[in-house]
């Protein structure tokens, strides 16, 4: 009786021990991970991940045997492994020949998407191609193209400008044409200019998001199909009135926030310039990006003089936190974004950890942090099946 439990015994250790993936071929295997579960908010210690063809094949604890083989194997032992970090709000093709310099720098810091939000669409397909191709020139990019706006418009570099009393079609159906995959409307977009954008997005199957014009309100705007609010613009100083209108519409419509915290960082704190600077990544700022940013904050620094004046700038930060964690709290689903190219001293790549641990200073978990760069993207662009977090067959 002993010896049949022994080897019933031993017959049960080996079978936990044993590769369930044995004389399966891979493309990479990964041992020794710490798999970060954005979904459920934990860490599974020491996990083995099979992935084939860019694709996560099959995740198990580790075991002592690895009987599959693979091209590669990688020890990631003491490491972390987390979904591809997407930044939600970015300028990236707005000059010939920068396009790829940004791209290695946004894959250094573990982003593997972006969100273009206004630039140059013949540049924006240029790139969309080249990262298809070659995995390593750079992130996924999903891009508009110029921003629509009114007349004049406030970024005139690259805006169309859209009349209230001109049929948009032609124009919109340019972009849709020429690969855009969705509208940006701007701060100064007539009221009538926005219905008629949402109308041809939704008879055309297609999206638009933006700054909440300032001819409507932020509810209106949400209530027209306005897929996502960019930064704070109309969103401060709400009375109750406007604020339950507001979060009803977004709730209903299931609209997103991408409030872009570190833009208000950066815009209260402009004049500590050994606090913005990153020297290990001035490599990824060309010099015409270098002097717009030493021009920017020059003109910070007369504008903003006295002690006085910078004390209140950091004040009103603070506020702009709490306003972020009430739209948290009242369940409006966040997104991760940086407006690197719209904000001085935004680096590309850094910019969006910036971004994770502001909102984790204004209130949310870490957990809750990763997810507004990981989860809510995948779910905001459909993609959720196949992205957003470690798992079989993403």
């Amino acid at each position: 009786m002993r010896t049949t439990l022994l080897l019933l015994f031993l017959s049960t250790l080996l079978a936990c021990e044993s590769d369930p993936m044995a004389g399966q071929h891979f493309s990479l295997i990964i041992r020794h991970a710490q798999v970060v579960d954005v979904r459920a908010g934990e860490i599974a210690d020491n996990q083995r991940i099979y992935i084939r063809d860019s694709m996560i094949y099959a995740l198990a604890p580790e075991r002592r045997t690895l009987a599959a083989t693979a091209d590669r194997v990688i020890d990631a032992q003491g490491d972390y492994v987390l979904p591809g970090l997407w930044d939600m709000h970015v300028h990236m093709c707005w000059q010939t020949g920068l396009d790829s310099l940004f791209g290695q720098a946004f894959l250094q810091y573990g982003i593997t998407g972006v969100r273009d939000m206004g630039g140059d669409l013949l540049l924006t397909r240029h790139y969309e191609q080249r990262s298809a191709a070659d995995p390593g020139y750079g992130p996924t990019l999903l891009g508009c193209g110029p921003i629509l706006d009114g007349d004049p418009p406030v970024q005139p570099g690259f805006s169309l400008v859209l009349r209230p009393d001109e049929d948009p079609g032609p124009l919109l159906d340019s972009l849709r044409k020429g690969g855009s995959d969705f509208f940006k409307v701007y701060s100064l977009l007539p009221e009538a200019s926005v219905r008629a954008v949402a109308k041809y997005a939704n008879d055309h199957g297609m999206t638009f998001a933006g700054h909440i014009s300032e001819y409507l309100e932020a509810a209106t705007a949400v209530e027209l199909g306005q897929r996502s609010l960019e930064h704070l613009n109309r969103l401060e100083g709400l009375d109750s009135t406007a604020w339950t209108a507001l979060i009803a519409a977004m709730r209903t419509h299931d609209t997103y926030l991408c409030p872009t915290t570190v833009i208000y960082q950066k815009k209260a704190h402009m004049g500590h310039a050994s606090q913005l600077l990153r020297p290990a990544d001035s490599r990824f700022i060309p010099s015409v990006l270098a002097e717009e940013w030493a021009g920017s904050q020059e003109r910070w620094l007369e504008r903003y003089p006295q002690p006085a004046d910078r004390e209140a700038l950091a004040e009103i930060f603070q506020s702009q936190q709490t306003l972020i964690h009430d739209f948290f709290r009242a369940g409006i689903p966040l997104l991760a974004g940086s407006d690197f190219a719209g904000m001085p001293f935004v680096y590309p790549g850094y910019g969006l950890h910036e971004e994770l641990a502001l909102l984790v200073e204004s209130g949310l978990s870490p957990a809750e942090a990763l997810r507004t760069a990981t989860l809510h993207p995948a779910r905001f662009w459909g993609l959720e099946a196949s992205q957003g977090s470690i798992a079989a067959g993403k």
